[in-house]
């Protein structure tokens, strides 16, 4: 596929768009039934990261929820920006591409702060084997005194 069809399928509008309608999509509805159906997608997904990560505990709770609640937001933007896409018909990008990014980057930040990436992890428990980084010995490895000026050097 080349270019510029990927760039026209990017900035594709939705095949039915029907003026003077109210579109229903569910990002906003309020009935009881919608709000149930997003809290119980919040708590499988809560309950899923519990069963997967074992190393979080109930005080990881109240992080580990408003983290599914934002990948939840995150999804529906995503879907937004594939369905409706990224530029506007003047060519600028809309302001959701600027919002989904910041969107992505708090979803990090709370996936840092439960260990769910491998830096994460291994800043706080160290190597591979879960075994906390002597950075003495670290250093002693990798860096040796020079000799003529008595600076050190890394090798």
């Amino acid at each position: 596929m080349g270019l510029s069809m990927m760039g026209n399928q990017l900035n594709r509008r939705p095949r039915s768009v029907v003026t003077n309608a109210v579109v229903k999509h569910g990002i906003f509805s309020k009935s009881k039934e919608a709000i149930t159906q997003r809290q119980d997608t919040v708590n499988k997904l809560v309950n899923k990261a519990y069963r997967a990560m074992k190393w979080l505990s109930t005080a990881d709770r109240p992080t580990l929820r408003s983290w599914a609640e934002l990948v939840i937001v995150t999804s529906q933007a995503f879907n937004n920006l594939m369905g409706e896409g990224i530029l506007q018909k003047d060519g600028d990008p809309r302001r959701l591409l600027k919002d989904f990014r910041q969107l992505k980057l708090a979803q990090l930040r709370y996936e840092e702060a439960l260990l769910m990436t491998p830096a994460a992890r291994a800043a706080v428990l160290g190597g591979k084997d879960g075994a906390p980084i002597d950075l003495v010995a670290h250093f002693a490895k990798t860096v040796t005194p020079d000799k003529d000026n008595g600076e050190t050097e890394k090798e």
